[in-house]
């Protein structure tokens, strides 16, 4: 027995994927490392602050904060970057 095929059946993986499958990959691939980012930055900007919470007021005087640019930041939430 003899089997044929025509190019509507029989290709490469390639060549039988549907047409969007890899942008739907990529583009899920690319809101993840999006989403990642995201939330790198907002763990720092909550790192930062936690440190400009330890400083003394020599310290802010030093760095050329005030008492109440600090307050501000401090009373920013953690996803406001």
């Amino acid at each position: 027995m003899t089997t044929t095929c025509d190019s509507m059946q029989c290709g490469t993986a390639e060549q039988t994927r549907s047409p969007g499958a890899t942008g739907r990959n990529s583009g899920l691939a690319a809101w993840a490392g999006i989403a990642w980012a995201r939330f790198r930055r907002m763990r720092a900007a909550a790192a930062q602050r936690r440190e400009l919470a330890a400083l003394d007021e020599v310290q802010m005087r030093d760095l050329g904060i005030t008492t109440e640019a600090r307050r501000r930041e401090l009373r920013r939430p953690f996803w406001d970057i």
